[in-house]
């Protein structure tokens, strides 16, 4: 089948000028991509700064001997595999970060499997719940 020279440069004409708008787009959005954590956005000035009243809500209780949140320590046990075996071991202070209020957690707990791992993780809430969490390390 011969296809006549003009209609081949028509061709390569509009798939070049589709690889050039292609490229044009993917290099000029490709900054707007949505954050992987709620501090990736967040500005020096935000971190520093309470979280409002109708963005986190009220600060969450925290035991006063050993820093432990009640709203994280619920959440842990029901996404444990064995709630039974969960066993905190440190607690951070609770902060504010942006529109969160955050909390470092170190708890061991046993898998299904019958492994023992060791979690170190932040957990960021808002209005009372655990919206985030950020596994620090788990061994």
């Amino acid at each position: 089948m011969n296809i006549p020279s003009g209609i081949k440069t028509v061709i390569s004409l509009a798939m070049l000028v589709a690889v050039v708008v292609f490229i044009y787009f993917f290099t000029t959005h490709q900054d707007e991509k949505m954050p992987s954590s709620p501090t990736d956005s967040l500005s020096t000035v935000d971190s520093i700064s309470l979280p409002s009243a109708s963005t986190a809500g009220a600060k969450p209780q925290a035991n006063a001997k050993d820093n432990s949140v009640p709203v994280v320590a619920e959440y842990i046990h029901a996404q444990a595999a064995n709630p039974s075996t969960v066993e905190f071991l440190e607690w951070s202070a609770l902060s504010a970060e942006g529109a969160y209020w955050k909390v470092r957690c170190k708890y061991v707990s046993t898998t299904s499997f019958h492994a023992e791992v060791t979690t170190n993780a932040w957990f960021y809430i808002q209005h009372q719940r655990v919206v985030y969490t950020k596994v620090i390390s788990k061994i």
